[in-house]
């Protein structure tokens, strides 16, 4: 999910360091949701497709059979995606005013030093207590229970909404955080190219 975030907040930086942003959004008929949207898709169905490769080989090939629901999974895996192709709105409208070098590295500095504190690899229940409570600010650690619980358990599709809703709380959080400083940051800079500061 890191290499998903980069490769969308590259590609939406590099539209203000090659001065592109106006012409961007003119391109989707002048509607940023719009425009967001088709810089994003791509890059969640090629990660998609490669979370489906994931689970064919583990779930199929190898044989590690799922006891939950195949399908629920499968919609989690996406809903995961979509969750982290919006954390560049909450970071380019929060840091891009700095510089977009900023922008990229707080995409990495959240993701990257996580996967130690996701109980993927080490159970959380054996962690201090401080570390259980930081691991539930990353998105990560709840896919990874939703995996588990679908996967592994087998557990009712009740109690993974509940996870998936966790999940997707990170999402809302961003957009609700960050898409007014967004559209401020894609404002100024269309003012910018335009000529009109």
């Amino acid at each position: 999910h890191l290499a998903l975030v980069f490769a969308v907040a590259g590609r939406l930086v590099a539209l203000w360091r090659e001065e592109r942003v106006a012409n961007w959004i003119e391109r989707a008929g002048g509607s940023l949701p719009a425009a967001y949207l088709g810089k994003i898709l791509p890059w969640w169905l090629l990660f998609f497709f490669y979370g489906l490769i994931y689970i064919a080989v583990f779930s199929g090939y190898y044989g590690w059979f799922v006891h939950g629901s195949m399908l629920l999974w499968i919609a989690g895996l996406g809903l995961f995606f979509f969750v982290m192709c919006l954390l560049p709105v909450f970071l380019i409208g929060l840091l891009m005013q700095l510089d977009w070098v900023i922008v990229l590295s707080g995409a990495v500095g959240y993701i990257a030093p996580i996967y130690p504190y996701t109980g993927f690899s080490y159970p959380l229940d054996a962690m201090a207590p401080w570390v259980r409570a930081l691991a539930q600010l990353f998105p990560l650690t709840h896919y990874f229970r939703f995996q588990g619980e679908q996967w592994i358990v087998g557990a009712p599709w009740q109690s993974s909404l509940i996870t998936l809703g966790k999940l997707l709380a990170f999402g809302l959080f961003w957009l609700a955080a960050g898409a007014w400083l967004y559209k401020r940051q894609v404002l100024a800079q269309c003012r910018k190219e335009l000529g009109h500061e």
